[in-house]
């Protein structure tokens, strides 16, 4: 009974963000459903769990999530995410549809590189993406997913990136950012390619249906053209991701020296820094707190015995050790809703057992473990989705499915890649 209410509490979950509800309620309602029927007391479940494993992932990661939206405000306020993909989609080819979307997808995986966090890097790159669709007449449910195939695929996974699904790892196997350096390249390359295929045929196919850009009520787009100069609004990426990757200093310090060189390159074109300091700040509550409750509901999970009984037969299956482990990650991702939560919740019981016990090389379960991560993370409950489809004034049922396909079927395809790379050429980690 107790994997059956695990997973009656997944899919009950799914469904009911699917219908639109809160996360923050539906999170630990369906924790106690999982706990009830493992016959845990339901008081101590939510007070002792689920609390403290939401507020335990608030405690250490909303450091990270606050200095990354205080980012994600700066480049919005200041024009830098407009002049980055500006100069990229006029790289590109401007007035395409095909040359525009892969801008879209480079900008939000600069940003994402740059440290600027997954999920709120989206308050910065929404209006160009709003912008050029308009410009283009594609239709608007697909903003979400073409956002989402730069923010969070593999610039939350690929080498060096100071995301945290690359952070965890890290700290946890004691690995550098890098590792896994060519097959994850590769990895990140597929996904690119697999995204940006689809994204569009699937917009072409629409608009050929008659689908077509209509905008919502409360769209604003801005048409300042005061922008700073796109090197310029690039330096403070590139800054973050060589003190994160090169100078090894750890990612809040590496995320501060950015934030303040930013400020100081693009005051010129920031009207109120205070006004964008505490909008940002006050940005990161929503954002880290999609995820924390979450993470509640998996620490709930990962407590129970039946939970325990289906990592125990996960581990066991047959086959080579760093596919078993990657399965593993995906499933406990899935499971929790989060790829940050999952990888903090997984590796710390999977490592011990794949790298102490099966001897798995560290660095290549760092990269195993963050693309696998990304599989089954981006369900329907995932916080940032949620968070996605909420600032885009979109919703699960017009926009989810081509989201699905770039965040789970194409991420889960490169994860199987990757590893597949690095059993064949252990040198590759």
């Amino acid at each position: 009974m107790g994997l059956f209410g695990i997973l009656l509490s997944l899919a009950l979950l799914m469904f009911l963000a699917y219908r639109g509800l809160s996360i923050y309620v539906i999170a630990p309602i369906c924790a106690l459903v999982a706990a009830a029927f493992s016959g845990e007391a339901l008081l101590p479940a939510y007070v002792n769990t689920y609390m403290k494993g939401a507020a335990g992932f608030v405690q250490s990661m909303f450091p990270v999530f606050l200095l990354g939206t205080i980012m994600g405000k700066l480049y919005e306020d200041s024009g830098g995410a407009k002049a980055i993909a500006g100069a990229i989609v006029k790289a590109f080819g401007s007035g395409r549809r095909l040359p525009a979307i892969a801008a879209i997808i480079l900008a939000g995986g600069i940003l994402g590189y740059g440290g600027v966090n997954v999920m709120v890097a989206t308050f910065a790159l929404f209006p160009l993406t709003l912008a050029l669709f308009q410009e283009l007449g594609m239709p608007r449910r697909f903003v979400p997913a073409v956002m989402i195939s730069g923010l969070a695929t593999f610039a939350m996974v690929g080498p060096g990136t100071p995301q945290v699904q690359n952070i965890i790892p890290a700290t946890i196997l004691k690995t550098p950012p890098t590792a896994g350096l060519i097959p994850g390249i590769v990895g990140c390359l597929m996904i690119f390619g697999m995204s940006l295929v689809y994204l569009d045929r699937a917009i072409t196919t629409a608009m050929k249906g008659g689908e077509k850009y209509e905008p919502h009520p409360q769209d604003k787009i801005v048409t300042d053209q005061n922008l700073p100069s796109p090197w310029v609004a690039l330096l403070p990426l590139v800054v973050v991701f060589c003190l994160l990757n090169v100078a090894k200093l750890n990612i809040v310090t590496s995320l501060v020296v950015g934030i303040i060189l930013g400020f100081v390159l693009m005051k010129p074109y920031l009207r109120d820094i205070q006004s964008t300091i505490n909008v940002g700040a006050l940005g990161s509550a929503p954002a880290v707190l999609n995820t924390a409750a979450a993470v509640g509901f998996g620490a709930v999970i990962g407590t129970l015995p039946g939970f325990k009984a289906a990592v125990d037969i996960v581990t066991k299956l047959g086959g080579n050790p760093l596919m078993a482990a990657g399965i593993s990650v995906t499933l406990i991702a899935g499971i929790t809703g989060s790829a940050s939560g999952g990888l903090g919740i997984a590796l710390p019981i999977l490592a011990p057992i794949f790298v102490g016990q099966m001897g798995v090389n560290p660095a290549a379960m760092h990269r195993v473990a963050s693309f696998w991560s990304s599989g089954l993370d981006t369900l329907p409950h995932n916080g940032g989705v949620i968070t996605m489809l909420n600032y885009t004034r979109c919703n699960h049922k017009e926009s989810y499915v081509p989201m699905f396909w770039i965040t789970v079927a194409f991420t889960l395809v490169a994860s199987l890649v990757v590893t597949l790379l690095l059993v064949a050429f252990p040198s590759f980690a």
